[in-house]
């Protein structure tokens, strides 16, 4: 006789049940994991675009770098700071697409002969510099004389005042500081004034008076033709944490330019934005970190405001110690003033913070977020390492980390530094 076994209606129904609260307790394990690893992943991504660059630079012997484009659209309007995860001002906070940017070209005088003259004798009108200037003829060095006539839009000149030249046949690198086209009435001449780019060379008494000197003029970055890369989900590069080790966030929109017509100024961190009445402010757009031929960090460039109406260009900034990118979730990225007040706001702080916030079912920020990495990229060697980000100190620890400035008083913008760079040193296993 054949038996046949089946689950009673009752059996079923339990099963079913067991099954479905098994479901409900590892799912959020499981979308946690899976958030993890692409995350992990995203960073990884991210760390091999600079490693991809670094090794184009190195083998091709030019400066090579990387493009990261700052999301244009606002996703809050306007500056109010009321909401804490404010992630946009002047636009986002945030990048979602990573290129790459090469250099065309360096400038050497229309023709393969073409020198400039030293002059270390001649006065110069203020307000130029009294000191000596280099000269050079229109006839052979004409787009120098575009660019020191305004011939060229800002945005798109190759090089401008900031750009690095190298003199002689060493190729002794300066910083050209004034472009001055001469006479004014008839220009036949520009006059090309430096400044010695390394401190610790006298540059100018290498050369003699009157004596022509062969030059080489770095032209700024443009895009290259290799294909861009999206990070993705909801992974960014959050962009109001990262920044120079002595700026931390100095990649943030919140490092502003409030001028209108005149040049651009220093950046200045301003976390509360307060301008002035009527003041307009410009934020910063895209960023480039360009690669040298020995793989060191060759410059940062920043896309930022330079005149009205809305003209951006790339301007060259010094590299102030290691650089350091938050890779995190877009939904994790906040606005500074939230950095400098988490977990919770400091007493006393100048200047004043609104009110205290709840972060319940909130994310936490990314720079205190253990799913987020950072990447710190060393400007002398070039070597790059990738960690997760670790959990920030405690408020009672914080405190006694940090303590009140003189006159008992907080500064924000200390404060926001200080727990960017504590967030990067706990992630490298240093605790203090």
């Amino acid at each position: 006789m054949q038996y046949r076994y089946a689950f009673t209606l009752v059996e079923l129904m339990v099963a079913l049940t067991i099954a479905m609260v098994l479901t409900v307790v590892a799912l959020p394990r499981v979308r946690e994991g899976l958030q993890q690893n692409v995350a992990s992943r995203s960073a990884t991504l991210v760390k091999s675009a600079f490693e991809n660059a670094r090794s184009n630079a190195i083998r091709s012997g030019k400066p090579y770098g990387v493009i990261l484009h700052r999301v244009r659209n606002e996703v809050t309007p306007g500056v109010d700071l009321d909401d804490p995860l404010l992630l946009a001002s002047h636009g986002a906070n945030y990048c979602k697409r990573i290129s790459f940017a090469q250099v065309a070209f360096d400038y050497r005088g229309d023709f393969p002969s073409t020198t400039m003259r030293f002059d270390a004798r001649t006065p110069s009108p203020p307000p130029l510099p009294p000191g000596p200037f280099f000269v050079a003829d229109i006839s052979s060095a004409g787009l120098l004389f575009a660019v020191a006539n305004n011939l060229i839009p800002v945005d798109q000149r190759p090089f401008d005042d900031g750009s690095l030249i190298r003199l002689g046949k060493d190729g002794v690198p300066f910083v050209i500081t004034h472009l001055v086209p001469y006479p004014t009435a008839a220009p036949t001449s520009v006059r090309v004034y430096i400044q010695d780019a390394s401190p610790n060379y006298a540059g100018n008494s290498r050369f003699r008076d009157q004596q022509d000197v062969p030059f080489s003029i770095e032209t700024r970055p443009i895009p290259s033709p290799l294909r861009p890369i999206e990070l993705p989900g909801k992974v960014v590069v959050d962009l109001a944490a990262s920044g120079p080790s002595r700026s931390p966030a100095g990649f943030s929109p919140m490092l502003i330019n409030a001028s209108t017509n005149t040049p651009p100024r220093p950046p200045v961190i301003r976390p509360d934005l307060a301008a002035g009445p009527g003041a307009t402010i410009r934020g910063y757009r895209d960023i480039i970190i360009m690669f040298n031929a020995l793989g060191q960090i060759d410059g940062v460039y920043l896309d930022q405001f330079l005149s009205a109406p809305d003209v951006y260009g790339y301007v060259k900034v010094p590299v102030t110690g290691q650089i350091a990118l938050l890779v995190g979730e877009v939904d994790a990225v906040v606005h500074p003033q939230t950095i400098a007040r988490y977990p919770a706001p400091r007493a006393n702080t100048v200047p004043a913070v609104p009110a205290a916030f709840d972060h319940t079912g909130r994310k936490i920020p990314n720079f205190a977020n253990t799913n987020s990495s950072w990447l710190s990229i060393n400007p002398v060697s070039g070597h790059m390492v990738l960690k997760p980000v670790a959990s920030p100190y405690g408020l009672a620890v914080e405190e006694s980390v940090h303590p009140v400035l003189s006159g008992g008083n907080h500064n924000l913008t200390v404060l926001l530094q200080n727990r960017l760079l504590d967030s990067r040193r706990l992630t490298r296993g240093v605790t203090r």
